[in-house]
């Protein structure tokens, strides 16, 4: 299994733990605080883009963007 799976498989687990009927507006407040604090807020744009490419061209979700 790959790096990216396992840690999806953590952070579902982690989510239950903690709420399992957690908003979108708080795992992206999770997200934010966790990309600031570990990677830095000059990557967050880049993030974002990854996370659009990931979503809509390897999964095949549609973003209304």
């Amino acid at each position: 299994m790959d790096k990216s799976k396992m840690l999806a498989e953590a952070i579902n687990k982690a989510i239950d733990e903690i709420d399992p009927t957690l908003n979108y507006d708080e795992f992206a407040d999770a997200v934010a605080l966790v990309l600031t604090n570990e990677y830095g807020s000059h990557l967050s744009m880049s993030f974002v883009s990854k996370l659009l490419y990931y979503t809509e061209e390897v999964y095949g979700v549609q973003s209304n963007r």
